[in-house]
């Protein structure tokens, strides 16, 4: 039949915070042989997640996840890489990644890209491990970054408190619908 090594490291998984209570997760990392399907598993804590918007196929926080958790071709092809969450955080933080290193001109350059993104999001049982129970997250802030570079621009934040939206935009405090809110695909960072 088959036979698989697993090699666990999780030192770091255990350690604990309030922090860690509330943003905190564990990814596990999988890397299986395709030719003698051995297999090396590692545990990665994480507090948030940062999600590769670059690829053409990705156009929402979804489509993002998948690529994510996605069976990637490793080791020129000869090892299958897979990623599932193991712990899910009670709150979520995921991180659009709207920069990138252009190896070119030697510059960090912004994805100008629509990535879309729900009220709510409850995670694909095929991005989870097997006893993990799939959990739904409604969405409580976006952070926006305005401007071509990563450094400059602009950052300014909508906030849901009470049911209700509110525009952080330096000093002044505005508030929004969730319409609104919605449509910061372009500029939506955190």
């Amino acid at each position: 039949g088959d036979q698989c090594s697993e090699e666990v490291r999780s030192a770091a998984v255990h350690e604990d915070s309030p922090i860690l209570r509330i943003f905190g997760g564990v990814v596990r990392n999988s890397v299986r042989s395709t030719s003698t399907k051995a297999e090396s598993v590692s545990l990665e804590p994480f507090n948030h997640i940062i999600l590769d918007i670059s690829l053409p196929n990705v156009d929402s926080v979804w489509s993002a996840l998948e690529a994510y958790c996605g069976a990637e071709a490793v080791n020129e092809g000869k090892s299958t890489k897979i990623l599932q969450f193991k712990i899910l955080p009670k709150v979520l933080i995921v991180n659009l990644k709207r920069f990138l290193y252009n190896k070119d001109t030697g510059c960090v350059q912004k994805i100008k890209k629509r990535v879309d993104y729900e009220e709510k999001l409850t995670f694909d049982r095929r991005w989870l491990v097997d006893d993990v129970e799939p959990q739904e997250y409604q969405l409580a802030a976006v952070i926006c970054h305005h401007g071509d570079s990563a450094n400059g621009g602009h950052y300014n934040a909508a906030v849901r408190y009470n049911s209700e939206w509110y525009m952080y935009d330096d000093a002044i405090v505005r508030q929004m619908e969730l319409r609104e809110v919605m449509n910061q695909q372009f500029t939506a960072y955190l």
